[in-house]
């Protein structure tokens, strides 16, 4: 047991800090700033594959799931009346860290979307053979319809199916999927564009921001796609 008590602080840190506090002041300038692009398929992906807090986010979600996972699994805890009790700490984990990684308490309130962490936490709580179907699909339906931002819906969708499928549905999976689609709700419910932090690139083609306090900066760090309701309709993250 002295194990899980090193293991399940260590987890809880490397999943609860936000990556807004681990990215550098410029990034997180240039993401107060969101605009959408007019490629927004995988030019955009490749850019956020060549960003290193992305893969800072995808090590350390990675192992901080793992963590959480080992330290809190029932056979740790040896006894079915602390079985329940762990999962419902795992639960909370879940939640409230992804949480933690997609809200971002700025002025105004901005939504991030945490593609890497959350692909890295798929992967360990759901499994490989489920992530590996659901994250594949979700990912590729999106750059066909070149929206990012529709990962966070495709994705959530295809965990609960296919780990229906192949008889692995369970709590946690759940609360992953729902922690997933978290972006997307948030993005929808409360009229906010989902900002991806990149790499420093040339100008490109920007749509002006629907939000007067979003301008448009050429060259900017954040590739922005959302969910986000303009006049009462969806408004789309591609502009032909």
């Amino acid at each position: 047991m002295t194990l899980d008590y090193v293991l399940v602080p260590a987890g809880i840190i490397l999943l609860g800090v936000p990556a807004t506090v681990i990215a550098t002041a410029k990034v997180r300038e240039k993401m107060r700033s969101p605009a959408r692009r007019r490629e927004d398929g995988f030019k955009s992906l490749g850019r956020l594959a060549f960003t290193p807090i992305n893969w800072i986010d995808f090590v350390r979600a990675g192992a901080g799931a793992w963590m959480i996972q080992h330290s809190l699994s029932p056979a740790s805890s040896g006894q079915d009346d602390l079985a329940m009790a762990y999962l419902a700490v795992k639960l909370a984990i879940i939640i409230l860290c992804a949480g933690a990684q997609t809200i971002w308490l700025d002025r105004p309130i901005r939504v991030v979307g945490p593609l890497f962490y959350m692909t890295a936490f798929s992967l360990v709580v759901c499994g490989p053979l489920v992530a590996g179907f659901a994250l594949p699909l979700g990912f590729g339906v999106a750059l066909m319809l070149r929206r990012l931002s529709l990962i966070f819906a495709l994705v959530p969708a295809g965990l609960l199916g296919f780990s229906g499928l192949f008889g692995q549905l369970d709590l946690p999976t759940m609360a992953v999927s729902a922690a997933f689609a978290l972006p997307a709700f948030l993005s929808f419910a409360l009229h906010i564009r989902i900002a991806f932090a990149c790499r420093p690139t040339e100008a490109t083609p920007a749509v002006p921001a629907a939000n007067p306090e979003s301008p448009v900066v050429a060259g900017e760090n954040v590739i922005s796609t959302d969910f986000a309701r303009e006049s009462f309709e969806i408004t789309d993250g591609f502009v032909a």
